[in-house]
């Protein structure tokens, strides 16, 4: 069976299985090659109040897939049918390209974030797709070339290994990895060379900066070119040093002082060594070269050696004009005097090595968006029994596959906007009919009793049928006010005790901060207690920082998460806040139900 007929197949099977009245056989894709039967005779969608909550169903399952089931083909499939019952569902199209992107199918991950980012959605869900849309746009064309895919691998790791350039060893040992990568690449010899220095290792570092000098594009060989001049008169600096010691252990203190004084010149950072060539110089007995290194150090930036030495030049005066004559003069900075720790000017020379595009495409995929809304288990084997978990292959597009089955011929959410939500498909039936507002009006509340279950009225008990069972209703949290068969009059507050005739009812449960609960049951001659399970309000924060692995905290607690952090918060006001430069900055953000929000640091 050819590709088009069997993406036509699947595509009939699970988008319009409100057409077909005969069960349908697909091909599996598997080594089993006997039939899979779906059962489409029966069109799902009326089992709901419209379209769009029978998109949301699908959704649902969709997500329940990808997150519980780890199974990517399936939830796609999923989405799928969700996108054909409402093709303009925001969350859905957000959360296919997600998939897609996960799945490596960056153009279709592409077109879907544009398609959410065109639907309308909140302003939160915009900037999400069009975050997702630069970064996937940074990523697809390095992902069609094999040297686009070895590149973006090498930036990914070595924005990795950068991260952990605290610990110098540790990023030593990483460095292997990236060299493995990519021999051609500069900067994995020029981090090499930074990290060395950090510890110390000069001449290793000299060696590893040569080489990435070697490897950089003309525009950064002169910086790496003087980092390279750092690390080997440091690791001169060293050696001198090193044999100015031997020379002092055996009591040749005017050589040690002249190898102390050609290193100080070398490497001027290092005043120390200047104070000892200046000691050295006075256990020679050679005052004048005593003198000349201590006026060095007066005059450098170091206050605390400039302090001794103007008293050691003070306490020459009477041995020496030149001492006597130093002393009256001011402190003079030498020009062009370098200062500071070695391995901090060549990481300073070296530079930053990466980019934001290098940063923007090693981010990873961003976690699907999860759809609370409460919605009833109807009858739905597009969902319940689930579309056929055949995998799409590689060369598919499931953008296209979504276009075809768009209502106006293929038309974008851009070019056409979606009906209003009660127009699709048939109405809802009676018993499912969510009450307006207006019919939401909750009588006085009854009194009591001592079991703390509320009892109708004897008046209002008059009013049931003959036959009506009472049955008991709950609901975690309680304080629940229901309002049964949509007739306002009907109502309790949980723990509650209603008679109702036996057959099928619907009620409507209510409680601030948390969703509306509609359920439709059958009451039986054991009138079963009815337990409700309330889901709070709920809103999606994201929290991003432009450094990432920041620690958030939310209304001053510390979480678990770091930067970027995602968070399923009650409805309310929430203090976000982050430590940036040693400082604690908040940001406030009030979360409503359903809604996706962001906030960067």
């Amino acid at each position: 069976m050819t590709m088009l007929r069997w993406s036509s197949i699947l595509s009939f099977a699970l988008l319009h299985a409100a057409l077909a009245q005969a069960p349908l056989s697909l091909p599996s894709t598997g080594k089993d090659q006997s039939p899979q039967v779906v059962n489409v005779a029966k069109d799902p969608i009326s089992s709901y109040s419209d379209r769009h909550e029978a998109a949301l169903a699908a959704l649902q399952a969709g997500y329940r897939a990808a997150t519980v089931e780890r199974n990517r083909g399936r939830a796609i499939q999923f989405l799928l049918v969700s996108l054909h019952r409402d093709p303009f569902v925001a969350k859905t199209l957000y959360d296919m390209g997600v998939l897609c992107a996960q799945d490596e199918r960056w153009r279709d991950a592409l077109e879907f974030y544009r398609a959410a980012q065109k639907a309308n959605p909140d302003p939160a869900l915009a900037q999400l797709s069009a975050a997702e849309i630069e970064r996937v746009q940074a990523i697809e064309p390095l992902e069609s070339t094999p040297e686009g895919r070895k590149q973006r691998a090498f930036d990914t790791r070595l924005l990795q290994v950068v991260q952990k350039g605290s610990n110098p060893f540790s990023a030593l040992t990483d460095i292997g990895d990236l060299v493995a990568l990519d021999k051609s690449r500069w900067e994995a010899p020029a981090f090499a060379g930074v990290m060395h220095a950090k510890t110390g290792a000069f001449p290793e570092s000299a060696k590893e900066l040569e080489e990435a000098g070697r490897l950089a594009p003309p525009a950064r060989r002169p910086n790496l070119q003087s980092a390279q001049e750092v690390a080997r008169r440091e690791a001169s600096f060293k050696e001198q040093v090193a044999s100015a010691e031997g020379l002092w252990e055996k009591q040749q203190y005017d050589s040690a002082a002249k190898v102390y004084a050609k290193a100080w010149e070398d490497s001027p950072g290092h005043l120390d060594i200047e104070m000892e060539a200046a000691t050295g110089f006075l256990m020679a007995d050679q005052v004048p070269s005593a003198v000349d290194a201590l006026v060095r150090l007066r005059n450098s930036r170091s206050d605390d050696l400039s302090g001794k030495a103007a008293a050691m030049l003070k306490e020459l005066g009477p041995v020496s004009e030149t001492a006597r004559g130093e002393v009256a003069l001011e402190r003079r900075p030498p020009a062009g005097e370098q200062s500071g720790d070695a391995a901090e000017r060549i990481a300073n020379l070296v530079g930053q090595l990466t980019t934001p595009k290098m940063e923007l495409a090693a981010k990873t995929n961003p976690p699907l968006i999860q759809d609370t809304t409460h919605i009833i288990q109807v009858p739905d084997e597009e969902i319940t029994a689930g579309p056929n978990n055949i995998g799409l292959q590689s060369t598919q597009s499931v953008f296209r596959l979504y276009q075809r089955d768009l209502p106006t011929g293929g038309a974008t959410p851009a070019e056409t906007q979606p009906p209003p939500a009660g127009n699709f498909g048939p109405a809802a039936s009676p018993a499912a009919a969510i009450p307006s507002p207006a019919d939401r009006a909750i009588l006085p509340r009854t009194l009591l009793p001592a079991s703390g279950v509320s009892e109708p009225r004897a008046a209002e008990s008059a009013a049931f049928p003959k036959d009506a069972r009472p049955v008991t209703f709950n609901s975690d949290p309680a304080g629940a006010a229901i309002v049964f068969d949509d007739v306002s009059s009907l109502n309790c507050t949980t723990p509650c005790r209603m008679p109702l005739a036996p057959g099928r009812h619907t009620l409507l449960a209510t409680l601030a901060g948390y969703q509306d609960a509609l359920k439709v049951w059958t009451v039986d001659k054991s009138a079963s207690p009815v337990e409700l399970t309330l889901v709070a309000k709920q809103g999606a924060l994201t929290v991003e920082s432009e450094t990432p692995g920041a620690a958030v905290f939310l209304n001053g607690k510390k979480t678990d998460q770091q930067t970027p952090a995602q968070f399923t918060l009650a409805e309310g006001d929430y203090e976000v806040s982050i430590a940036v430069g040693g400082e604690m900055v908040v940001k406030h953000v009030a979360i409503k139900d359903g809604g996706l929000y962001r906030v960067s640091f």
